[in-house]
């Protein structure tokens, strides 16, 4: 009996090591506005119809869109600034972040043209710029360093800001269709629980004993 036990404990422990729980990666994300193409307005293949001439100040912004959102932001406006703003319980998931969280900031613009730059800032520092031509584009920046920020405050400003450039149009007009911040917590794959390792342990005691009993036998 009791070599039967020593036996299907060390089958168990054995088990246990090769199947050990997986923590999957958790990820989640914060918006400022909608991805809806600028209201419908502006695709990534086709060219922004927000410029009209007849109605340069065509706004197409839903109900719970943001106020400068979905609608052309003109040289008088800038720097354009929004802020993501986070619940308790965003705080809460942030905090439970391992070390390897990682944190991009996506930014979906369209209707700029090369007639100045337009550089992206977080917490008063540049962090890139956005791509310029009419069609719809989406820029991504790492912003992991402020994430104590975030902790810290609860909220994160971001704001763009149009340098002057040359040519017919010293400034440029552009619309902001959304910007979302998103949270990928790289857990490793596989992560032993606590009773695992318990078992674990049994199995390597069992182990040990049995070794011992048939070392005697055999002498």
């Amino acid at each position: 009996m009791k070599k039967f036990t020593f036996k299907w404990m060390l089958l168990v422990s054995m088990v246990c090591w090769a199947v050990v729980s997986t923590a999957n990666a958790t990820t989640f994300t914060n918006w400022y506005g909608d991805n809806d193409g600028c209201g419908g307005q502006a695709t990534e293949t086709g060219e922004v119809t927000f410029w009209d001439p007849v109605d340069p100040d065509l706004d197409v912004r839903g109900a719970n869109d943001p106020s400068n959102t979905d609608r052309w932001t003109y040289k008088s406006e800038l720097p354009l600034v929004w802020t993501h703003t986070f619940s308790e319980d965003d705080l809460q998931a942030i905090n439970n972040l391992n070390d390897n969280t990682s944190v991009t900031l996506e930014i979906a613009s369209a209707g700029l043209e090369n007639y100045g730059e337009a550089k992206v800032y977080v917490c008063g520092n540049e962090i890139g710029g956005l791509t310029q031509n009419s069609h719809k584009n989406i820029n991504t920046f790492d912003i992991s360093n402020y994430l104590v920020n975030i902790i810290d405050s609860s909220d994160l400003q971001v704001y763009v800001r149009k340098l002057d450039g040359t040519g017919a149009f010293p400034t440029d007009n552009w619309i902001l269709d959304y910007s979302k911040i998103t949270f990928c917590d790289d857990k490793p794959l596989s992560v032993p629980e606590p009773s695992v390792l318990l078992l674990m342990s049994s199995g390597v005691l069992a182990f040990g004993t049995v070794s011992r009993r048939l070392k005697k036998r055999q002498k």
